[in-house]
């Protein structure tokens, strides 16, 4: 049933990247998923992680993570540098383990926006002024969900939903 090695193709599941083309997803692959992170308790959000990396998986395309950013109930302790602000890759080995990344390109939203903000990105910047597109930049690297925050994680959502491709989800 499509073993590696057994010759069979999955009709639907995109081949595996080939080792060392994980990093460059842009030149393989230029098809991402983005997604605004729940904002419940931990267990919502890493179901819903385990169900994007499958969906990712299955369509072929690059997981783009959020920006780091508070994680409820989640604290850090004291003596942490980076305050309350966290990521999955800080309680999940993604970002490091070169198996799931030929299956599942994973990037920030950091490198996302680097590698396709520019003007003939899928995410384009160009259109903003240079202190909104800066304010975009900085909040792809860590976000609050307060709207009153100077870095509002929802302004970078809306720029992903403005420029890129929704499907529309039904119940």
């Amino acid at each position: 049933a499509g073993r590696e090695g057994s010759g069979l193709v999955h009709p639907f599941v995109p081949p595996p990247l080939e080792v060392g083309q994980e990093r460059e997803p842009r030149k393989h692959r230029r098809r991402y998923l983005t997604f605004e992170p729940d904002t419940g308790g931990w267990n919502n959000q890493r179901m819903s992680l385990e169900n994007l990396i499958i969906l990712a998986a299955l369509s072929g395309r690059t997981l783009v993570l959020p920006p780091d950013q508070i994680i409820y109930l989640l604290n850090a302790g004291s003596s942490d540098k980076r305050g309350n602000m966290r990521n999955y890759h800080d309680f999940f080995n993604m970002t490091l383990n070169p198996e799931l990344l030929r299956r599942v390109p994973i990037i920030t939203s950091k490198h996302f926006l680097a590698i396709e903000g520019g003007e003939d990105g899928l995410v384009s910047l160009s259109g903003y002024n240079a202190t909104y597109r800066n304010k975009l930049l900085e909040i792809a690297d860590q976000c609050e969900e307060r709207k009153k925050s100077d870095v509002f994680c929802h302004l970078l959502y809306d720029h992903y939903r403005d420029m890129g491709q929704q499907s529309p989800v039904s119940a």
